[in-house]
């Protein structure tokens, strides 16, 4: 459980250090880092819906050796890298600013600690959501 809880992390952290949303279809149509920013907290609520909607016995698999990540969070992945590398373009020095400044408009239901852990770590300005797992 905690390798999930990781890996779900280091996916809520590089989408958070990235982007989402309609324009996340497109990253390169993304011409400003507030629109980096908000595509970021788009696809951080997709990943925190995804999470929201695993039973205990999906989360505990995803953490088995050799357990492959679902494509819905595959799909995920890919649009923060590309999203990441339109905020290298844009030259986006001020993202984190940016990414707690709308953090409070992720959406959390109450049983999922995971989203909430994240939503959280956006908040504070944490850009080593893993550093608060403690390992």
């Amino acid at each position: 459980m905690k390798k999930f809880a990781a890996l779900t992390l280091a996916l809520g952290l590089l989408v958070a250090a990235c982007g989402g949303d309609d324009a996340a279809s497109d990253p390169a149509s993304i011409d400003t880092c507030e629109g980096i920013a908000d595509a970021t907290i788009a696809t951080m609520q997709e990943v925190i819906d995804l999470i929201g909607d695993m039973d205990a016995a999906d989360l505990a698999a995803l953490g088995e050796p050799g357990a492959e990540m679902p494509e819905s969070f595959a799909g995920a992945m890919a649009t923060g890298e590309e999203l990441a590398a339109r905020g290298t373009e844009l030259e986006c020095a001020n993202l984190g600013d940016l990414l707690m400044e709308r953090a409070d408009q992720l959406e959390v239901a109450p049983d999922n600690v995971i989203g909430a852990f994240v939503k959280q770590g956006l908040m504070d300005g944490s850009e080593d959501v893993f550093g608060r797992l403690g390992g």
